[in-house]
């Protein structure tokens, strides 16, 4: 990692390096914290990119990074509610790559417990993207950390 990809905020005494993480499934680069460490894996039958707070033990608490070939963004609020999401609702606006999009929020429970998410799709370089901070309600505390990666993403 370059000098220049580096940077530094204090947090609680904590000094948190950010750096910049790039995918081997996917061509794009997100900001990550030294606080988060990086897994493959699959959501929902797709290749994803996770990224777990260190030492948290909370599986529902990440960002992942998730696309599918093809620009077929569907923004409606009902796709999250298939997805066995409650509460579904749009919170707000995101900035990626200089556009505002649109940030939606559910709940869920299930046999992993408790969990909120909150994610942007757009369409960009041939693929469908869908960019998502998760948690369960007791690390709330971790979203503006979350959303600030969410925030970084890059197409390369």
């Amino acid at each position: 990692m370059s000098r220049s990809a580096l940077g530094a905020v204090v947090l609680v005494g904590v000094a948190v390096k950010w750096g910049t993480f790039t995918s081997t499934i996917y061509p794009y680069t997100i900001s990550q914290p030294s606080t988060f460490t990086h897994q493959p894996g699959t959501l929902r039958g797709l290749p994803a990119d996770f990224f777990f707070p260190y030492g948290l033990g909370s599986f529902t608490t990440n960002v992942n990074v998730t696309a599918e070939r093809g620009n077929h963004v569907a923004h409606d609020l009902g796709v999250f509610e298939r997805d066995g999401g409650k509460k579904v609702k749009h919170v707000g606006w995101l900035r990626v790559m200089g556009h505002n999009l649109r940030l939606n929020r559910t709940n869920h429970h299930g046999l992993a417990g408790t969990w909120v998410e909150e994610q942007v799709t757009f369409s960009a370089g041939g693929y469908t993207w869908q960019l998502t901070a998760s948690y369960d309600p007791r690390y709330k505390s971790l979203l503006p950390t979350m959303i600030r990666m969410l925030g970084s993403f890059k197409l390369h």
